[in-house]
């Protein structure tokens, strides 16, 4: 009887072991068939379908460990974050699920099934967070979703590429965030919050960037409008005390007219009492003539108060007079006091309007200028320095490329600050369009080319404008080697086995001359480990050191040559520093702009 008793208990838990296995085997076909069904719907493109299945597939025991289900569902949320308009930053949290289960899948992913796959869709989500991050900075309520957003696009890169350098982009990022606070700070009255902002995003560029020349503007601009404001500020502290000052005449004036009221209330009784003494007198006559010595006195004292009574009408009159002439000064100093003021805010108006349009204009020029990445997509190994010296700048620097050649020219436009800059812009459209729509790829047709559109262009003014550009043109073509160059008045360097070699221009301008020939094309050996120098004559112009003589060309090609060795990034901040010693405390006297290339 106990035998069967046990018999029949492991019978029964062995049935229920049995049925335990088929209802796992079970559950997990029944997962695997609806991650497959997940996966058809994604190719489907039913994404909207898939979220409530896939969530399912990664909450469920069997499944929550699956690298491909993750994966899965970050793709999902990915192209539903872009359905709902692409970087739209209200719908922040689809991307936010999207790279989470990218990170749930490259964590359960440990022998790399899903490497590529995994890592496209991180890039593609720091691009995301990159332009969401851009994009709310236009507002100042959303700046700190801004920051985190840039903190997240800088979070995902460096899980797919830990070798990227963020400089560059933290740069352009802080730089850009900056510049909106400043926005922000300039049309909300001068919030201290927008320019504290504004001061830590150009702190971090100058952490990254020291010679960061748009930041430094910017500050520029922030501290004088902050100095304008403690201005501002000590002028209504000065009205305050004029008045105080005004108001003290005036009681002074007040209590000198009590005063005088005061004196001739005493002098019409002292004359109402001698009136009364005299009839008196007069009854008394005989007594006055017996005492004769008596009645001298009294003459005298008559005599003593006429002048009395004299000296006190003298004194009420010049107390009238001098009334009348501070009233009139106070009237004429509020009159100009008002003239001034409306010539000073007028004054600061102008100004105003003229540093916008100047920023503004500085924002044009730079739509001109290529990308440091441009630079180093057609020229790997490069640098440029670029110091105008205002605002805005009359050099600048171009780079195209139309199939095989490169290439990279250094222009210097006819004066600085706002004109040179506009001649700049014209000048920068005629090479394009030389290039561009004219198909031309010989840099001396080039250069005949741009010299006659801009002719063109400024022959369209009832002013005749001989204004134009020097400038240095390079072409490389890597794939079959082959480098030619040309030139206006600005030469060539370059450095071949530690020899300095010049190719000189032609001694004409692109602009309007008496007698114009056509540019020479230089045809230039190919050899490795050659540097290329295309410079303004900025740099060597320049007066400093002790005696305040110009640096000269002489010294800065020795100088080229001493560190042509080093790197050129090196090279760029060694060239920087020995410009910045040698101007030190004088002006800067034209725009500096300086490139260099290696092959």
């Amino acid at each position: 009887m106990k035998i069967n008793i046990q018999f029949k208990a492991f019978y029964l838990l062995k049935k229920s072991f049995i049925f335990l296995i088929l209802l796992i085997s079970e559950n997990q076909y029944a997962q695997k068939n609806l991650l497959n069904e997940c996966q058809k719907l994604y190719k489907e493109n039913k994404f909207k379908d898939v979220v409530p299945l896939i969530n399912k597939v990664v909450k469920n025991s069997e499944t929550k460990n699956n690298s491909f289900a993750f994966n899965l569902r970050g793709a999902t949320y990915f192209q539903i974050f872009k359905s709902e308009t692409v970087y739209n930053s209200s719908k922040i949290d689809l991307l936010d699920s999207a790279m989470n289960s990218v990170l749930m899948s490259v964590n359960i992913d440990s022998i790399g099934n899903y490497k590529t796959s995994n890592n496209s869709l991180l890039k593609k989500g720091a691009d995301s967070y990159y332009k969401i991050s851009l994009g709310l900075l236009k507002d100042s309520l959303n700046s700190e979703k801004s920051r985190r957003a840039f903190l997240n696009y800088i979070k995902f890169t460096y899980l797919y590429n830990p070798k990227f350098n963020f400089k560059d982009i933290e740069i352009d990022y802080y730089n850009k965030r900056g510049t909106c606070f400043l926005d922000f700070y300039l049309k909300n009255d001068q919030s201290d919050k927008y320019a504290d902002l504004a001061k830590m995003a150009f702190i971090r560029v100058f952490e990254l960037d020291k010679n960061n020349v748009l930041a430094n503007s910017n500050l520029v601009i922030l501290q004088k409008h902050q100095n304008e404001l403690l201005e501002k500020e000590r002028e209504n502290l000065l009205s305050l005390e004029i008045k105080k000052v005004e108001n003290l005449n005036k009681s002074e004036i007040q209590n000198k007219e009590l005063e005088i009221e005061s004196l001739l209330k005493d002098n019409v009784i002292y004359n109402s009492e001698l009136e009364s003494k005299q009839v008196e007198n007069k009854k008394q006559k005989q007594k006055i003539k017996s005492i004769s010595k008596q009645k001298e006195f009294f003459e005298t004292e008559n005599k003593k108060n006429r002048e009395i009574r004299n000296l006190i009408f003298i004194v009420l009159i010049l107390v009238i007079i001098f009334t009348i002439y501070s009233i009139i000064n106070l009237i004429k100093n509020k009159k100009a006091k008002k003239l001034i003021s409306a010539q000073k805010q007028e004054i600061e108006t102008k100004q105003k309007e003229i540093l916008e349009s100047i920023s503004y204009a500085k924002y044009l020029q730079e739509a001109i200028l290529p990308s440091q990445e441009v630079l180093n997509q057609n020229f790997p190994n490069n640098f440029v320095i670029y110091k105008p010296k205002d605002i805005v700048a009359g050099d600048f620097y171009w780079s195209e490329k139309v199939n095989d050649l490169c290439f990279l020219a250094v222009a210097d436009s006819t004066g600085h600050g706002v004109p040179g800059a506009m001649i700049s812009i014209v000048c920068s459209n005629a090479l394009n369009r030389a290039i561009k729509e004219f198909h031309l790829i010989n840099t001396g047709l080039i250069l005949d080319k741009t010299r006659e559109l801009v002719i063109e262009t400024f022959e369209k003014s009832i002013r005749e404008v001989k204004d134009g550009m020097d400038i240095s043109l390079l072409s490389i073509d890597y794939l079959n080697k082959k480098i030619t160059w040309s030139g206006a008045n600005n030469p060539l360097w370059y450095i071949q086995n530690n020899e300095l070699k010049v190719i000189k221009a032609n001694k004409q301008p692109i602009g309007k001359v008496e007698k114009t020939i056509s540019f020479i094309s230089h045809e230039i050996e190919y050899l490795d480990n050659t540097t290329f120098y295309l410079f303004t004559d900025g740099f060597a112009d320049q007066f400093g050191g002790e005696k305040g003589k110009k640096f000269m060309y002489k010294k800065f090609s020795d100088l080229l040559l001493l560190n042509s060795e080093a790197p050129l990034n090196q090279q760029a901040i060694i060239i920087n520093d020995v410009f910045e010693k040698w101007k030190s405390n004088v002006e800067q006297v034209d725009d500096v702009c300086i490139m260099a290339v290696k092959i």
